[in-house]
């Protein structure tokens, strides 16, 4: 989705995304080797920011992230806009959203989220709820059917 609405094929994997999440997108979205993964030692903001040129589509952080931290996306998100890419933000746990000011509120673009803590209980490994959102403009882009 932020290749196309950037026109644009790099993407930028905060080193504090869970490694299952970035081995999928460089997977699925075919961008192996276009993904830049910053290394686990450098996970700060202006790390981030220092990676974000005029062929990067989007950055994706995760907050919490991986060890446990918690992102101020807004420096991330103003230095990707700066650019022209998009902020792509991760919400592993979405009762932490009860006690967080949201991704959206915080200048994120498009937010997956795992909204297993408020859905259904797991039966036999399954389901999960997954939840998506991105900005009004660009909801037509968004590759699944929409409900509101």
């Amino acid at each position: 989705m932020a290749q196309r609405l950037t026109r644009r094929s790099k993407a930028i994997l905060s080193a504090g995304l869970h490694p299952h999440y970035a081995e999928t997108v460089e997977t699925v979205a075919g961008l192996s080797d276009r993904c830049i993964a910053v290394p686990s030692r450098r996970v700060r903001r202006k790390d981030i920011a220092a990676l974000i040129d005029a062929d990067t589509a989007c950055v994706v952080v995760q907050s919490p992230d991986v060890f446990g931290l918690i992102r101020d996306l807004k420096p991330i998100a103003e230095a990707a806009h700066a650019k022209g890419a998009l902020l792509i933000a991760v919400v592993t746990e979405v009762v932490s959203l009860g006690l967080l000011e949201s991704p959206g509120a915080q200048g994120a673009d498009i937010v997956a989220c795992e909204g297993q803590s408020i859905g259904n209980g797991l039966n036999f490994g399954g389901p999960y709820v997954g939840l998506f959102a991105a900005r009004e403009k660009f909801l037509r882009q968004n590759a699944g059917p929409l409900v509101r």
